[in-house]
């Protein structure tokens, strides 16, 4: 006696199942997704002419140097993370002049938005950008 085994025809596995769970899936992601506000930073550029460098006369001047290190009035250079607790910053801060920044032409990007982040944290709400071309 020979048992044959019943040849059922295999059938094909279908997508469409799969493509509503994708779908669903999608929508459910889109629909829940809730979208973080970014906080900028505001800052007005003052032009290259001379009467905007003569408007005030007490403000702090930060240069930003190409090798990512600031001169602050005209002192020593120092690193960008050492502004933090930089005397004359901290006082300028306190008597909320204007802190003028002025950057070289071969600066980096990260480098600027890194002392502007600073500035930020540190109170600073009169930043003025001089020099950007």
């Amino acid at each position: 006696m020979q048992l044959e085994a019943s040849r059922r025809p295999r059938r094909a596995i279908s997508l469409t199942p799969l493509i509503d769970v994708v779908f669903i899936l999608l929508l459910f992601f889109m629909l829940t997704t809730q979208f973080s506000n970014r906080q900028g930073i505001s800052i007005s550029v003052l032009g290259d002419s001379a009467e905007s460098l003569t408007m005030d006369i007490e403000r702090l001047r930060i240069n930003l140097q190409a090798d990512g290190t600031v001169v602050v009035n005209n002192l020593p250079p120092i690193a960008i993370v050492s502004i933090l607790d930089s005397p004359e910053v901290v006082s300028a801060r306190d008597n909320a002049l204007l802190a003028v920044v002025d950057s070289e032409e071969d600066v980096d990007l990260q480098a600027f938005t890194q002392l502007m982040d600073l500035l930020a944290r540190m109170g600073f709400d009169n930043v003025a950008v001089q020099g950007l071309r």
